[in-house]
């Protein structure tokens, strides 16, 4: 099919599945009369290593999708395509045997009924046998058909070798994908979706605050973790191929040194690889942070599919507690994600060329300070803190790096002169459910009389050294969300910043 006319029908169906939110008959009676028949290829992208146990459900999943009844009146004109591309790096265990054994039974493609959608199954593998990395395997992965399909028509989804996906999960972020009628935003488009995990309950801090993210939270808290959920992605392949794939670490016998930090060729624009904390090895590593902040980066958009109940999330994650992403080093993640802060934030907006404050003199802040640029760290005006002892110590002195930073109680960056000397303390960090009354009592602020909090203010001998203007800069909060019964949201709004302009969080 000619790529103009192809793009052409999918613009048309686009504008009827924005419609459709207005009158469902009307836009199925249109697609019926004039909406020609048109080809969408789905790519389901799974990296396999040693995933012996959960592989073939994994696949399973991929191959076995259906078109759900309140979407079929609207894909009646869509012949939608779904090869599950599997790339085997370097597994010792029988993952490339199942795989082959699967190919054999998978390898043609198939439609049971009008309800499924045709699906069938592509494998590739190291020739040499050595893992390269999930990175790695996934742009392999994704180039198994790539010279047999348009990258106008096509689009990525992305799973893991031990999840599940739901049997609605294309036809509901294709729907999602589509219903975005503006080609070149539906092109910078990163959707996700929610999910449950494998054990139930499992991670249950994590899960409630990935699938309870509002699509403001999405970019507001996007420097704590990526927002949205690597095996629940969906997006163009031309969006995949213009930011050039995942970040590979080179084959180990090309960089035998070890810790060396390889020549590595950076087409990137963003190309998140820290000149000290990253080498040879680590590049196997955070491969969905490096590929989430370029994406963002290059002007990119995320949206997140939510499930309503009585219908399930459109991922099932299985939690093993010996996942890549739960090995990397968080010294590694801080200075990633310190770069791209850097990149998008420090180095754009003027009112941070000044001077800004870091929130929290503890191990997130300290590591946030250490993995900033040296011309960007000498920006970082004090830390601030509720902690006395941080305060009365006065300051935070790194010798390596001949740094000597004020710490002062965070009540003094108040816009409001009269609330600069209140006194505010957190609750204990309680990761349970709910917390308990105790903790309730001891987030709450006590009464202090005038003398005590002369007293703190004398504890604080870094203050001498602050600028006049300390109520105008903006803030990095370092100190992580949720764990205190809303005392730390409380304080953070106290100071009077505006959350995504001069205030962000970071841990």
């Amino acid at each position: 099919m000619n790529h103009d006319i192809a793009s052409s029908r999918i613009e048309m169906v686009s504008s009827v599945f924005q419609s459709l939110r207005h009158s469902p008959v009307q836009s199925a009676h249109y697609l019926d009369t004039y909406a020609p028949m048109q080809s969408i290829d789905i790519d389901v992208i799974i990296p396999v290593h040693d995933a012996a146990e959960t592989l073939e459900d994994s696949i399973s999943s991929a191959l076995n999708q259906t078109v759900p009844k309140h979407l079929r009146r609207v894909f009646e004109n869509i012949d939608i395509s779904i090869a599950v591309c599997c790339h085997d790096d370097g597994s010792t265990d029988s993952s490339l045997r199942i795989l082959r054994s699967m190919k054999d039974r998978h390898g043609k493609s198939e439609k049971t009924d009008k309800r499924g959608i045709e699906a069938h199954l592509l494998i590739g593998s190291n020739p040499d046998g050595v893992a390269r990395g999930a990175g790695f395997a996934r742009n392999r992965a994704t180039e198994l058909r790539r010279n047999k399909i348009s990258s106008e028509n096509s689009f990525i989804c992305l799973l893991d070798s031990d999840d599940i996906m739901s049997p609605s999960r294309v036809a509901e972020q294709l729907a999602m994908m589509l219903s975005i009628v503006d080609k070149g935003e539906r092109d910078r488009t990163l959707i996700g979706s929610t999910f449950d995990r494998i054990p139930e309950n499992s991670t249950w801090h994590y899960s409630q605050w990935a699938n309870g993210l509002t699509d403001e939270r999405l970019m507001l808290e996007r420097f704590r973790e990526c927002t949205v959920l690597q095996p629940t992605w969906f997006l163009t392949r031309k969006r995949f191929e213009e930011l050039g794939g995942y970040i590979e670490a080179p084959h180990p016998e090309e960089n035998a040194t070890e810790g060396k930090m390889p020549d590595y060729q950076r087409p990137k624009q963003l190309s998140l690889i820290h000149p000290y904390e990253d080498n040879a090895q680590t590049l196997r590593l955070a491969e969905d942070l490096r590929f989430f902040h370029e994406h963002l980066y290059a002007s990119g958009l995320i949206k997140l599919h939510r499930h309503k109940p009585p219908n399930s999330p459109l991922v099932t994650y299985r939690h093993t507690g010996q996942s890549q992403s739960s090995s990397t080093p968080r010294k590694l993640l801080s200075a990633l994600r310190a770069m791209a802060f850097e990149a998008t934030v420090l180095k754009i907006d003027p009112q941070w060329s000044d001077g800004f404050v870091i929130w929290g003199a503890g191990r997130d802040g300290k590591h946030f300070f250490r993995s900033l640029s040296p011309g960007v760290r000498s920006r970082v005006k004090c830390f601030v803190d509720v902690d006395e002892k941080k305060i009365s110590a006065g300051f935070y002195t790194n010798r390596e790096l001949g740094t000597k930073v004020p710490i002062i109680h965070f009540s003094l960056l108040s816009t409001n002169p009269d609330a600069r000397h209140d006194s505010q303390t957190f609750g204990r960090i309680d990761k349970s459910r709910g917390g308990n009354k105790r903790d309730e009592k001891l987030g709450e602020a006590d009464e202090e009389t005038e003398h005590t909090k002369k007293k703190r203010r004398l504890y604080s001998p870094g203050l001498k050294m602050i600028i006049p203007s300390l109520a105008t800069l903006p803030v990095v909060v370092c100190v992580a969300m949720y764990r205190t019964h809303g005392i730390l949201e409380k304080n953070v709004k106290s100071i009077g910043r505006i959350e995504g302009k001069n205030l962000w969080h970071f841990s």
